[in-house]
């Protein structure tokens, strides 16, 4: 097989996006690349939009399956994959033109590979890009969970190996929140180095309604066994388990002003309750941002933190 790289792009219901999507795909300035659409029992006529181009271009395979959700489509995406590389790509957002041809330029320079993301929310679009570098070794692995936090969450963006997948059974969990992150802690953990590109690879189109915006009841089961398995990388730094701890107490009282004020002040009984369970020890390091909101739950102002939050949740900062 020529081609060396795989896009794997899991629908549901997503005729709106869906003729967006892969024309941004048929118009890449690298031609040699594979696409698998993986219709996830979708009611719609996304079906039917991803079969015309599958007739028209070969290097499109459609598969369905009946709805379980954006992970174990992924996981149907990684079981066809061919390529000795793959990458992700959500069906409401698509990759810039020369995409393909910027990670085909660093093919086996990394086990993974990040690169910059454009966001589109309403009229509005920003870039984000990473610093450029290469870093290597757990201990930098583990600086780059916080330091690059924006650009190392998000499975799309990035470029990985199919071996480091395939031969650890690398798959996507269950996850309602957070299953991204999942997946990039385990890849990780079989990677060695990873190049930082300040190209844009990804363009974001945050849909009113997607998950990234819905609530999630459960958020804190999620982000506290994100944090224990992001702690893996160096447990013996307390620093770096701390601030991984603060980023997951961050999110999880961030999502929770989407719900009601007792949602959130449950929330916070439960951070709480882990702390002294878990006898984590609080360094109160930081900006002022992160000592307020642990000086908060701590001493249980849960109001004033809600409040708070929900005027940065308005502004978005």
């Amino acid at each position: 097989m020529k081609e060396k790289i795989t896009v794997i792009v899991p629908l549901y219901n997503a005729e709106a996006y869906v003729k967006q999507c892969i024309e941004g795909l048929l118009a890449q300035t690298y031609k040699e690349f594979r696409v698998i659409l993986i219709n996830d029992g979708s009611t719609d006529d996304t079906g039917n939009l991803c079969k015309k181009y599958t007739l028209l271009d070969e290097r499109f395979c459609y598969i369905e399956q009946e709805n379980g959700g954006t992970g174990k489509a992924r996981n149907i995406g990684i079981e066809n994959t061919e390529t000795p590389f793959m990458l992700f790509l959500d069906c409401d957002d698509r990759l810039p033109q020369n995409a393909i041809e910027i990670y085909m330029g660093v093919l086996d320079e990394a086990d993974l590979v990040v690169g910059g993301i454009e966001k589109t929310e309403g009229k509005q679009t920003k870039e984000f890009m990473p610093h450029q570098k290469k870093i290597k070794g757990k201990k930098m692995i583990a600086q780059s969970l916080l330091e690059e936090m924006y650009f190392i969450n998000p499975v799309c963006s990035k470029l990985y190996k199919t071996k480091i997948i395939k031969n650890n059974d690398i798959c996507f969990n269950d996850f309602k929140y957070g299953e991204d992150t999942d997946f990039i802690y385990t890849y990780l953990k079989y990677a060695d180095t990873i190049l930082f590109l300040n190209k844009i690879v990804y363009c974001v189109n945050a849909t009113e309604g997607s998950l990234s915006l819905s609530p999630v009841p459960e958020i804190w089961t999620y982000m506290k066994k994100l944090y224990e398995k992001g702690k893996q990388f160096d447990q013996n730094n307390k620093q770096f388990c701390y601030m991984l701890f603060l980023r997951s107490v961050k999110t999880s009282l961030l999502i929770k002003t989407r719900e009601t004020k007792d949602d959130f002040y449950n929330v916070c009984t439960l951070i709480v309750d882990y702390i002294v369970a878990e006898n984590i020890e609080v360094i109160f390091e930081g900006g002022i941002y992160d000592k307020l909101v642990i000086m908060c739950v701590l001493n249980k102002h849960w109001f004033i933190l809600y409040e708070i939050l929900k005027v940065r949740t308005i502004i978005g900062i």
